[in-house]
């Protein structure tokens, strides 16, 4: 069997709002919205590739590094999951 990117993708955003909750000091307001998922080509053939878009925002510089951690460290772990690759590139 191949690897489902979509899936990995969905759980990612789902995890992602729960761990950054919870792993995030509240004293730094901040918000991740993925806002654009992109993957497969046909509805019956598993998905080799999905990309996500999304905004990271945040009130306090302090709390931008940590978000952007979580957010590669959770990607790797998800994708290990679903036997896929995780690349994570923040502009």
């Amino acid at each position: 069997t191949g690897a489902d990117s979509v899936m990995a993708a969905s759980d990612f955003i789902i995890s992602i709002r729960s761990a950054l909750s919870r792993l995030i000091s509240q004293e730094f307001p901040f918000t991740v919205n993925v806002g654009k998922i992109n993957g497969g080509v046909r509805e019956n053939i598993i998905a080799p590739e999905t990309t996500l878009s999304g905004t990271i925002r945040h009130a306090h510089c302090e709390g931008r590094e940590e978000i952007i951690k979580i957010m590669k460290n959770l990607s790797q772990k998800i994708a290990e999951i679903y036997n896929c690759r995780a690349y994570v590139e923040i502009n």
